[in-house]
């Protein structure tokens, strides 16, 4: 592979072709549009790819090219993966200006029959077009292809060992399957239905002989469930002719096989040709991010809720392990639960990147539309705050200290009310009349004399205020006024200014399990358009 790879890259090839990087963000990524530019990635140290891991469960890509991808199983995109997928694309590749198309049509002639792999893309390519009644057509398109692999994958024998009772001409024989399929149970079919596979022909034979020793039957002993066949058909189906019969259908298994790998190579093409471009754009270099008309693969959809649109999300596996690593990245971040109207719940991460926190509150519900378009019920379930504009943050400490005050007033107001409603009791009760004599009299002056002093005392301070102010000029008292504001506008703007210029998209792939080398700072354009309040109309 690698050596067919390697004069690949030695032939010739103009300035155009050498390696291009752009910027987003703070940071540089490879420029990847055609076949030629997706070759560099073979040289490009991996320390500069964006991406050098990613669980496949977080893309929003064909399932079948994501499991080809994965060729250890672990279920995690790896860089040597990339690699290998795209040294074999361009080793059977002779034309590449489909990878540069992201085609799902094959030209037959594209193919590089040179090599014993790409020739026999070429023929299996061919047959299918036969069996399709295309014979001689140049071009193999990926519906044509899945087309052929359903019609394998439905014939009664699978490429398993799975035996179907259709694949058997003669009547007992396919009453033999049905029965064991019926007796011991059967083994599930790519085509849906139930068949037989080696396992359960050994466990049939050997239950139906034990029923049959010492007349286990006709006593009742050692209940099994091929027991209802009764003696004469158990006997009749323990002649070596059905069990020949059967296994000699195992053996076209190998048959099946054999066209569904050469049809899955077919596909194989395809779907490289179609998406490794669109891969390498998404894992690599991540321009998709940056560019408003387009959606990265691992991007999920849009939140719509309290009269925005938040167009960033991605799903998350774990909340708790994702909310650790987003809380380093100074953004401020909605975990909200998706609950589809069909399929099971699941939860997503979505960036809140311009405006203000406004009605954002945990349990607030809006909808969510997947990148399918399909909408689904949504619920805030954990919010991670964080500055979102500078505007919000200079207007934040008044919010504070509004919320304080108002507290402060309705804790007064609600003390006062206690206090009103004491004295209100209290004056249900009739007091004893009081006695005439010298105390009546004082008391009463006593009152008065007290609210003229504290009447005479408010008076004296209000004169005194306002004696003092008239000493300060205008420009004094706006200068004492606008400092005592700046003194507490200018921390918070200082604090909010870093965090914002801090902001870190890409720890929230990080959370959902991405390893990313570079820092993905948000940028001015991107807080934008990922919170979006749309205009009236």
């Amino acid at each position: 592979m690698f050596a067919a790879f390697a004069a690949y890259m030695m032939a010739p090839m103009s300035n155009s072709h050498k390696m291009v990087f752009q910027r987003f963000g703070r940071c540089r990524h490879l420029k990847i549009t055609s076949a030629e530019d997706l070759a560099h990635i073979m040289e490009l140290d991996e320390a500069h790819w964006v991406a050098t891991g990613a669980p496949i469960e977080t893309m929003n890509c064909d399932p079948v090219f994501l499991k080809l991808m994965d060729t250890d199983n672990n279920g995690r995109l790896m860089c040597f993966e990339v690699k290998d997928a795209v040294g074999w694309l361009l080793k059977n590749l002779r034309d590449t200006s489909g990878v540069t198309a992201g085609a799902a049509t094959l030209r037959l002639d594209a193919i590089d029959t040179d090599e014993a792999e790409g020739s026999q893309i070429r023929e299996s390519a061919s047959k299918i077009l036969d069996g399709l009644g295309l014979s001689g057509a140049n071009e193999i398109t990926l519906e044509q292809v899945r087309r052929a692999k359903a019609t394998a994958e439905s014939k009664p024998v699978s490429e398993t060992g799975v035996v179907l009772p259709d694949a058997a001409e003669d009547n007992e024989l396919r009453q033999f399957i049905a029965d064991i399929i019926a007796t011991v149970g059967g083994t599930g079919h790519p085509g849906g239905r139930q068949g037989v596979d080696r396992k359960q022909l050994g466990r049939f034979i050997a239950q139906a002989k034990t029923c049959l020793d010492g007349n286990k039957i006709a006593e009742g002993q050692d209940e099994s469930p091929v027991m209802p066949l009764g003696a004469e058909k158990l006997n009749k189906y323990l002649d070596e002719r059905f069990r020949n019969g059967v296994k000699s259908l195992f053996a076209r298994s190998a048959e099946t096989a054999a066209v569904m790998n050469d049809t899955r190579q077919v596909e194989k093409l395809i779907l490289y040709q179609a998406n490794l471009l669109m891969l390498a754009n998404n894992f690599v270099s991540f321009p998709h991010l940056y560019d408003p008309a387009s959606r990265a693969v691992f991007e999920m959809g849009t939140l719509v809720m309290d009269g925005r649109r938040f167009n960033f999300s991605m799903k998350v596996a774990d909340r708790a392990a994702h909310s650790e690593i987003a809380r380093t990245g100074n953004m401020f971040v909605l975990y909200a639960e998706i609950a589809p109207g069909v399929g099971e719940k699941y939860e997503i991460a979505t960036a809140v990147t311009s405006g203000g926190k406004g009605n954002l509150c945990m349990g607030k519900r809006g909808v969510f539309e997947d990148v399918a378009g399909r909408e689904s019920d949504a619920r805030i379930v954990e919010i991670i705050e964080n500055p979102i504009s500078i505007s919000e943050a200079l207007v934040s400490p008044f919010r504070r200290l509004g919320r304080a005050l108002t507290g402060k007033i309705e804790a007064i107001t609600a003390s006062s009310e206690k206090k009103l409603g004491a004295v209100i009791s209290r004056t249900k009760t009739p007091a004893p009349a009081p006695t005439a004599g010298p105390n009546r009299g004082l008391l009463a002056g006593g009152l008065l004399v007290g609210g003229s002093v504290a009447i005479a005392a408010l008076g004296s301070a209000f004169a005194y205020i306002s004696k003092t102010l008239t000493d300060f000029y205008a420009w004094q008292i706006s200068l004492g006024i606008a400092i005592a504001i700046l003194a507490v506008m200018l921390p918070t703007t200082i604090v909010a200014i870093l965090k914002l210029r801090r902001r870190d998209i890409s720890v929230i792939l990080e959370g959902s399990g991405w390893a990313i080398n570079a820092r993905m700072r948000l940028t001015r354009r991107q807080s934008r358009f990922f919170t979006q309040r749309p205009r009236l109309p």
